[in-house]
């Protein structure tokens, strides 16, 4: 049996955001530096690829899609064992679930990215909201919050409180402090200054932060809830299923 210990597991997932986030700062400074090695700079120029917060399709980007992905995962099981045991509110986990699954997705596709331009176009908006995805953004979190605040208070203390700060912390990253790094890309003709890349790099930051808390919050209420979580796998086509 694998015991899998809730704080521990986040920690050690803890330790791996900082490190990234530490690194995408690093990342920032080699950015400023003006030098004519060639070695070097082709060095640096891998090292951005792969470390800073504010590119796609590099290491961060594949960690907070994990994160994502483990807590579609974790929510799938929640809602699968509610199910099973006749409880209330397995839609609501079904639907954390997908709408994580989702977002794991769209981390590593960008497809919020590609509703941008056709929102700002048609609703003519700039400064915050410059990022025009922000919009759309905001009117689901609100039919969400909307959907699930019966599931939220019927919620175990600890667990709504965890969720609460969790989505707190991952939204005034992803909504909050993007807008904010809107208005800089913005007025500064889209020129990406070191304001803008630290706060992006916040940003991020505050996003893994937000998934980490959840992912701990789920962990801790199968410990209390769920402790033994068993897979039973089935060949399917075997002798004894048919019967020979």
């Amino acid at each position: 049996m694998i015991t899998i210990r809730p704080l521990t597991l986040s920690l050690l997932l803890g330790v791996i955001a900082i490190a990234l986030t530490l690194a995408s700062l690093v990342s920032i400074y080699l950015g400023t530096l003006t030098v004519e090695n060639q070695p070097f700079v082709d060095l640096r120029n891998i090292y951005i690829r792969l470390f800073d917060l504010n590119r796609e399709a590099n290491i961060p980007t594949w960690f907070a899609s994990l994160l994502l992905t483990l807590n579609a995962f974790i929510l799938a099981i929640i809602a699968m064992r509610t199910k099973a045991q006749q409880g209330p509110y397995y839609t609501q986990w079904f639907v954390l679930a997908a709408i994580f699954l989702y977002l794991s997705i769209d981390e590593s596709a960008l497809l919020h990215e590609m509703t941008e331009k056709p929102v700002r176009r048609v609703l003519h908006v700039s400064g915050y909201l410059y990022f025009a995805w922000i919009i759309p953004a905001v009117c689901c979190l609100i039919v969400l919050g909307v959907y699930i605040r019966r599931f939220l208070f019927e919620l175990p203390k600890n667990t709504r409180w965890l969720f609460l700060i969790g989505g707190a912390v991952f939204v005034s990253g992803a909504v909050g402090m993007e807008a904010i790094g809107s208005n800089i890309f913005s007025t500064t003709g889209g020129q990406k200054t070191m304001a803008y890349n630290v706060l992006a790099t916040v940003e991020e930051a505050f996003e893994m932060l937000g998934l980490l808390i959840f992912f701990y919050a789920l962990l801790a209420y199968i410990a209390d809830n769920m402790p033994e979580v068993v897979f039973s796998v089935k060949k399917s086509g075997s002798s004894s299923d048919l019967g020979d």
